[in-house]
């Protein structure tokens, strides 16, 4: 079946996964109120959680639940019922059926349809035997000819009006009408049942035909669901419930709610019925259900039937009832699962194992699409033909090249049907050999794009032809550019040998497709290998077709003939119950004849569902929007305006769709729905009645489809024409489409779950006003279980939140939330979270989500491989930003560090920032049209006001660069603008006297004020919204009531004309400013004049008060810019640095900055802290005419005079760590404590960094240096550090201090190595040149001189012997005592890296000639070759009390050595790249590697596995590591940064790594150092500073100072070296790794400190 499924083929598919467990509970309505109350209350809710540990939704349905009993003898209730039972069986994974079988059969069913014969015989009988054969004849209505005749019974309510109205104004009429349809029913149901006796009497009905006339819907129901397949029966369950001691006659009122009464008006019970339930009870289900299967419970009688609230034994059996249900539900759902397990095992032993469960999903999704939508082919054949001509031919054609085969024709034409059949075709013309991979982009979640196109049909293909290789799927590149590529390049590759291929893509009519978009289509196709496009009329069709270069390849879906127009209103006709005569065939011929395309035909042929084809007069449509609105109008006509427009509204704003449960659940909780649904009173159990929606989906028919959405069954609209439609009926304005997708939200974020407040005031149910009542909506938790993630939530919440407009919960929910993006990432696909952030993104303009877009997509590789590395992503790229955005973004890192805090598993996350935050400098461009002279942004930052032409002005929504609305204000000019908090209105002043309130959502005039005599010059909203200020002209201000639409005062505010007004945070103080270079502050309490300042000699240009009401900016026409205090008038500083002339200004709301655009088309940005400007720039090429800094914040607008809007991000102080961390220039070495205390890198720029590892940040920066740092070293205890130089000098650093200690200068080239001797005293160091010096770290005397080769030295850890080499294919061994050299140790090609074990007794190297050796260190005798690498040999290591050698090698594999041996005994594979670093954990059990694919991994060397990754995204070319693999210093091929990285988890044993560290230091053994002489010392002018990340040299220091002991006694053995290993890449091995917890004498107590 999964092979079939790879290759496309339609014939039995497999169901669809519902992950559903929908149960139907079956019972008599009045005796059961009780039990369905009690079940649904206590049972439900237990089963639901029980199946959301499985990923399954539970549903129970209850057809009776409902305000009024019009259920029991309801013939169309009836029939819902039974398509409910099949709707459960077909999708229900496990049980699907409950009959609850009590004391009462239940009342007889009318038959809905009887056979054209049959209702001849029964109403010849009736009219004989003189019966009232009317009441057939007006409800039997006879429907289609001859064989085909059937009479079917009529609705009830095309009869009776008011029969199903629950307007409680209408009480009376539907009291009257359901009484009037109980006689109807009983007169009917008697001659039906009379009659047909005597016909069957007489031979023309049979059994079966008969026992329809005596049935009642319980057991109808029962046997409609044992017998709808053969294993049907194993899951139908039975509640038998029966009464003891039941009386015999009828002795309470009660008793009519529990037994059959055969006459109501002399009460006694029905015989028959009771024999039927017997029946029952005893023999018919017990023969058909399994015993297991069966629920029995004895209840004692009461004369008021079940009440729990008298009887305790009642009490206790609807406890017990309960307690089985949902015992026995429990055990069949897990029973279901088990048997699936057993089917996956067995597949997996056959060798059937789905490899990748989410492909088979994705293909299997596609191809049911494609057969439901051949259901809807008809003729169509010279399409098809042309289709196959083409594909045939080429495939014939071994010489020539295939070409892209295009559909294409206007929207509705049917070119996804026309696709679906060529898929279903192509096996027959390509042979069954051939592989059919379909895609109908929009047809599942995992295919919503044309990337997500690409990318899953690369899959298939790989799946299918390249079995053999399970990983190649992994390397399939998830951006479109490159999978544009690689989708090229695979079928450019493919061999599909005797196994032709045919991609078939459809494309949605909403796709754009821009040039760059177009270049995954192949200009030709190699042999054998097909591919088909079907799209609408766009403006991409002609470049498509310019690729295709083939005329005959280019097939127009054409509008349909007329044979083909009536074969296709025949099809759709049979969808319709109701039956056609012919001449009413040929009305609905002739209607869809007006527009004939297929979409249109199927909607108008629906229409006949609900009317006479002839319209009873009406003027037939012609457009589909037009047969579309007319099918909502019969729905809601049906069903109740309020009913249905509550339901499609729901279905309508649905991202994907909505499930059945999810639908009733939001019902559930839609207070003025409930309130219509139950007018008298609410239920003790408040849920909408299933059996409306029901109805309502039985008439809304093929206008839903089922599909296949986050592994979920959702109903959504079938055509996008219906989807359009109802957005405009249905979500018609923005207030009631936020307020749908806010209460959409709610549900997902399971506020909900613990009940509801009622919302709706009415007079039975005011004491339930404000209270929370239960809605018994199913949970929607982010995580199923353990590890079931809820995909609905994942995909539905974040468009909800979107669309509803609440910022902050989309943020702290959604984009914001760890857990959330982390859930997103696992369950869909790192693309597929990227494209939900992009696409909030083009709802929602806000910085952190910026950020998290930026973050996810740089980290895409990496996510792609493992999930789980999101939170050490999202640290490595935000830790930045963590203490600058305390809002969300320090939770979402906090929340990360916390996660991987709590991971049980190893896992890498960086401890420093290595890496910029992911800013983009421009967020946003685009065109506005028109002249634009000003700009405003919204209070919430997501829409920008514009004044366009002087006359217009026009909304633009920020994130989408969307116009929105442009509109004049008036005749004249317009004069200044201003946007009120509350989103309501804008205020417009006119230079002609005026002032304008307009609307911010639709731009229309809302009020024009007449008290505003003069011309507008400047005007102002309050904080509130609820006053407008304006400045005139004619010098007066005027204070208007937006609320009353009146001016509220006005007083002359100068001499002159004004010329700015602001008010502050508080509404209670306006600042003016005049012609007069005045500045005026004013009561708005009372009016009164507070202050008056005189200015500057400058005209004021525009004054605004900043947002904590502390100072007042002025911008002046001279360029200045003044800030004064508020309170008391005093200038404080100005802002002149730009020099020139200002056009504007803004400042931001923390008032941590201020935008200046100055004449000359500058923006400078200046620091409010300091005053002076941070960054200056050119925003536009042409000249800039506003600028207006967010509210938050965050970014900066700019607009020119060409209409171009730019948006900037706000330049941010947050960087400061990740600068500090960086070094300028490349970083040429690194090196770390043993201890694991420090460590230090150091670069091309001469400077060195010094970390802290137990702060994770850099806390000195050393620069006495001159020339690039070429080598470190660091003491065991980190308590001073040596740097080499390309200045030739070697400087010994306290690392307390932060100061120059020793400057060693005998050297005469750049240096090439420093190590550090074990006992901590003495430097061996050496150069270029080939000289090696040996001195003393305390006073830099030199101890020995030697020439010989240097350019890799090495130390062994007794001191005894260095190593050393010139990268050539010969190394010496010397005697560190006498400077002689040993031994020469030799590789056929030159040695690249060097170690030494930990004993000292062996050296390993490493060479190109791709092999590695073994030599004794004393003798230079060669005890090993180990050889098994393909190329050269990198980078080697070994570990302590044990004997393995670890290599990498640029064949990208690792090798784990027996050094005993010389055997190989494990290769592990999974670079991608050449490695260029290995080290070994203490304990040998742990192995990091390095590698130039830019990862750090970690390896179990137990298992050969790999325990976690860690992607730097930048080739890695060594780093050093902790004892236990604690810590890991990166150093990377470019940049500045040296990424520090933490192993959580680490399976190295803690206890070997502390044993293996500790070294004895004696304080009082140890001898103070002096500080060198400054005559002996190179001298420096730097200075001494205090900031502790850039301490300088003292070696002016006066010679009185001293240092704490930097060295340690002991000897030999307190060295504790795990390993010494160093490469060609110049790269010291010296700083091995501590681990574990040290001994108190063993802490930071001989770290240098300058007295």
């Amino acid at each position: 079946m999964m092979d079939k499924i790879y290759r496309g083929r339609l014939s039995d598919l497999p169901p669809r996964p519902s992950r559903l467990v929908k149960v139907v509970f079956s019972c008599t309505k009045s005796d059961t109120e009780r039990e369905r109350e009690v079940i649904l209350r206590d049972a439900v809710p237990e089963i639901q959680m029980h199946c959301q540990q499985f990923g399954l939704e539970f549903q129970l349905i209850d057809m009776h639940q409902g305000p009024i009993d019009v259920s029991t003898n309801d013939h169309e209730m009836g029939v819902l019922r039974l398509s409910e039972i099949e709707d459960a069986h077909r999708i229900s994974e496990g049980p699907f059926f409950v009959s609850f079988i009590g004391n009462k059969y239940g009342e007889y069913v009318l038959p809905i349809r009887i056979n054209g014969n049959e209702f001849t015989h029964i109403r010849d009988c009736a009219f004989e035997a003189g019966k009232d054969i009317n009441v057939l004849d007006e409800w039997y209505m006879q429907e289609g000819e001859g064989e085909n005749q059937f009479y079917i019974l009529q609705p009830i309510s095309s009869k009776l009006d008011h029969y199903y109205d629950l307007n409680p104004d209408n009480a009376e009429l539907h009291e009257k009408d359901v009484n009037r349809w109980k006689k109807i029913h009983d007169s009917i149901l008697e001659i039906l049942q009379q009659c047909a006796e005597y016909v069957h009497d007489e031979g023309l009905l049979n059994e079966e035909q008969l026992h329809k006339y005596h049935v009642s819907a319980l057991e109808d129901e029962l046997s409609h669901a044992l017998l709808l397949s053969d294993g049907a029966k194993e899951r139908c369950y039975c509640i038998f419930r029966s009464f003891d001691d039941l009386p015999q006659n009828v002795e309470s009122q009660e008793m009519h709610n529990y037994v059959d009464i055969r006459k109501p008006n002399r009460p006694k019970i029905y015989k028959k019925a009771q024999e039927r339930i017997k029946l029952l009870k005893e023999s018919k289900i017990p023969s058909a259900v399994p015993p297991g299967n069966i629920l029995r419970f004895d209840v004692p009688w009461q004369s008021a039937g079940v009440r729990p609230e008298e009887c305790e034994e009642h009490r206790q059996y609807l406890k017990d009832l309960c307690a089985e249900f949902v015992l026995t539900m429990k055990h069949a759902i897990d029973q279901h699962l088990l048997d699936g397990q057993q089917t996956q095992q067995e597949q997996r032993n056959n060798g059937l194992e789905r490899e990748n469960p989410l492909l088979y999903r994705e293909s299997l999704a596609h191809l049911h699409f494609a057969s439901e939508r051949c259901a809807d082919f008809v003729s169509r054949a010279s399409i098809v033909d042309q289709v196959e001509r083409q594909i045939c031919q080429q495939n014939k054609d071994a010489e020539s090249r295939s070409r892209v085969v295009l559909l294409h024709g206007d929207h509705g034409s049917g070119k996804t049907s026309v696709m679906a059949q060529i898929v279903n075709l192509a096996p027959k013309w390509l042979g069954e050999s051939a592989v059919i991979v379909p895609r109908f982009i929009g047809a599942s979640s995992g295919c919503l794009t044309l990337r997500d196109a690409l990318e899953s049909i690369c899959k298939q293909i790989l799946e299918v032809y390249r079995t053999e290789d399970k990983s190649a799927a992994l390397a399939v590149p998830g951006s479109f550019e490159t999978l544009s590529a690689y989708f090229r390049g695979l079928l450019e590759k493919l061999e599909v040998g005797q196994r032709p291929l045919l991609v078939a893509i459809d494309l949605p009519a909403d796709q754009v497709l821009g040039k760059d978009e177009l270049r995954w289509i192949p200009e030709s196709l190699p042999e054998s290998m097909s591919m088909i496009l079907a799209m609408s009329e766009c403006a991409a069709l002609k470049e498509i077709s310019d690729v295709i270069e083939a005329e005959p390849c280019i097939i127009r879906v054409t509008s349909l003939n007329d044979r083909e127009l009536s074969d296709l209103v025949t099809l759709f006709l049979k969808d319709n119950t109701r039956i056609l005569s012919q001449d009413q065939t040929k009305i609905v011929k002739r209607a869809v004849a007006r527009n004939p395309l297929p979409t249109f035909a199927k909607l108008l042929s629906r229409e006949t569902q609900f009317m006479l084809p002839s319209g009873n007069g009406r003027e037939p449509v012609s457009t589909k929007m037009d047969a579309a609105n007319l099918l909502f109008q019969h729905i809601e006509e049906r069903h109740g305006a309020v009913l249905a427009t509550h339901v499609l509204r729901y279905i309508t704003a649905a991202r994907f769709g909505l499930t059945e449960l999810e639908l009733t659940d939001l019902l559930s909780c839609d207070d003025e729905l409930l309130s219509m649904v139950y007018p008298y009173k609410l239920p003790e159990v408040l849920r909408f009645p299933h059996r409306l929606w029901t109805a309502m989906r039985k008439d809304l028919g093929p206008m839903l489809r089922e599909t296949s959405k986050d592994q979920r069954t959702v109903l959504t609209w079938s055509e996008s024409i219906l989807a359009l439609v109802a957005r405009q009926r249905y979500l018609p304005t923005p207030s009631i489409t936020q307020e749908t997708h806010k209460r959409i939200s709610a549900y997902f974020l399971e506020e909900f779950l613990q009940g509801k407040v009622w919302e709706i005031e009415r007079q039975e149910a005011n004491h339930l006003q404000g209270s929370v009542i239960s809605r018994l909506v199913s949970p929607q938790p982010l995580l199923f279980g353990k590890t079931q993630n809820n995909l609905r939530r994942i995909s539905e919440l974040w468009y909800h939140l979107s669309l509803a407009g609440d910022i902050a919960k989309l943020k702290s929910q959604t984009v914001c939330n760890f857990e959330y993006l982390l859930a997103a990432v696992e369950a869909q696909s790192v693309q597929h979270a990227i494209q939900d952030i992009g696409q909030i993104r083009e709802l929602i303009l806000d910085s952190e989500i910026d950020l998290v877009q930026n973050t996810v997509d740089l980290s895409s590789q990496s996510l792609t491989s493992n999930p789980l590395q999101l939170a050490a992503e999202l640290i490595g790229r935000l830790l930045p930003r963590k203490g600058s955005a305390p809002q969300l973004l320090s939770p979402l890192v906090t929340e990360a560090l916390r996660w991987c805090e709590e991971y049980p598993k190893p896992l890498l996350i960086p401890l420093s920032p290595y890496l910029p935050v992911p800013v983009h400098q421009i967020i946003a461009t685009f065109k506005v049209d028109g002249k634009l002279s000003d700009v405003r942004v919204s209070s919430d930052n997501q829409r920008l006001y514009c004044m366009v032409d002087n006359f217009a002005i026009s909304g633009y929504q920020l994130a989408s660069r969307k116009k929105l609305w442009q509109e004049f204000m008036s005749d004249s000019v317009i004069s200044c603008f201003e946007l009120a908090n509350n989103h309501q209105f804008l205020a417009v002043g006119l230079h002609k006297p005026g002032l304008i309130l307009s609307s911010m959502e639709t731009g229309k005039r809302i009020h024009s004020f007449e008290e505003q005599e003069g011309a507008v010059t400047c005007l102002a909203i309050s904080r509130n919204s609820k006053r407008v200020v304006t400045g005139s002209k004619d010098s007066m201000v005027r204070v208007f009531d937006v609320e009353g639409r009146a001016m509220e005062q006005s007083w002359r505010g100068s001499s002159e004309a004004m010329v700015s007004v602001t008010i502050n945070s508080h509404d209670d103080v306006l600042v003016t400013s005049s012609a007069d270079c005045m500045i005026r502050t004013w009561s708005l309490e009372n009016f009164s004049l507070l202050d008056a300042m005189d200015g500057r000699t400058s005209p004021i240009l525009r004054t605004v008060v900043s947002a904590d009401d502390n100072f007042i900016l002025t911008g002046y026409e001279d360029g200045h810019l003044q800030v004064t205090c508020l309170a008391t008038g005093a200038e404080i500083y100005s802002l002149d640095s730009h020099k020139d002339q200002i056009k504007g200004f803004s400042i931001a709301p923390e008032i941590s900055h201020t935008a200046v655009i100055t004449v000359n088309n500058v923006l400078h940005l200046y620091d409010m802290s300091s005053g002076t400007i941070s960054q200056s720039f050119s925003p536009h090429g042409s000249k800039t005419e506003a600028v207006k800094i967010s509210h938050d914040g965050h970014f900066i607008v700019t607009a020119s005079s060409t209409g171009e809007v730019k948006l900037w991000s706000t330049p941010r102080k947050d960087q400061s760590h990740y600068e500090i961390a960086k070094h300028h220039d490349r970083v040429t070495c690194i090196a770390m404590s043993k201890d694991a205390t420090f460590a230090i890198s150091g670069s091309a720029d001469c400077t060195m960094k010094l970390w802290s590892l137990d702060l994770c940040q850099v806390i000195h920066t050393f620069s006495d240096h001159e020339k690039p740092i070429t080598c470190l070293a660091l003491a065991d205890n980190g308590s001073f550090a040596v740097s080499g130089s390309e200045d030739a000098t070697v400087r010994v650093w306290g690392t307390d201090s932060g100061v120059v200690v020793v400057c060693f200068s005998e050297h005469n080239d750049t240096i090439s190595q420093v190590q550090i001797t074990t006992d901590n005293k003495r430097i061996l160091s050496a150069d270029f040149s080939n000289s090696m010096k040996l001195w003393r770290a305390e006073s830099g005397e030199v101890l020995l001189s030697c020439m010989g080769p240097s350019a890799m030295v090495v130390l062994s850890p007794d001191n005894n012997f260095a190593i050393s080499g010139d990268c050539n294919e010969l190394m010496k061994v010397w005697s560190v005592g006498s400077g002689e050299s040993v031994k020469t140790i030799n590789h056929v090609e030159n040695i690249t890296c060097i170690t030494v074990t930990a004993d000292g007794q062996f050296t390993i190297t490493g060479s190109e000639d791709m092999s590695l050796k073994i030599w004794e260190t004393g003798t230079g005798k060669l005890t090993q070759i180990l050889v098994g690498h393909e190329e050269r040999v990198s980078c080697v290591a070994t570990a302590d009390g044990n004997r393995h050698v670890a290599s990498g090698s640029d064949d990208k594999d690792l090798i784990l050595w027996n050094m005993d041996t010389g055997e190989a005994e494990k290769t592990l594979k999974g670079h991608t790249a050449g490695v260029t670093a290995v080290k070994l954990t203490g304990d040998g059990s742990v192995l990091v590697s390095g590698s130039l694919d830019g990862t750090v991994r970690v390896w179990s060397l137990p298992s050969g596995t790999i325990l976690t990754t860690y992607y730097l995204n930048i080739p890695v070319l060594s780093f050093q590591m902790s004892f236990d693999g604690g810590f890991v210093l990166v150093r990377l091929q470019k940049g500045g940064s040296t990424p520090l990285l933490r192993l959580l988890n680490s399976p190295a044993t803690e206890a070997n790594s502390q044993s293996q560290v500790e070294a004895d230091i004696n304080e009082e053994t140890t001898s103070a150092l002096s500080v060198r002489p400054p005559a002996l010392q190179k001298q420096t002018s730097l200075q001494l500073t205090n900031l502790p990340g850039n301490r300088k040299s003292t070696a002016s220091a006066p010679e009185v100072a001293r240092i704490k002991p930097m060295i340690q006694t002991g000897g030999p053995k307190s060295r504790n070296q795990s390993y010494t290993d160093v490469n060609s890449r110049g790269e010291s091995g010296a700083s091995g790794g501590g681990g574990g917890k040290k001994k108190k004498q063993n802490g930071k107590s001989g770290v240098c400190a300058i007295f």
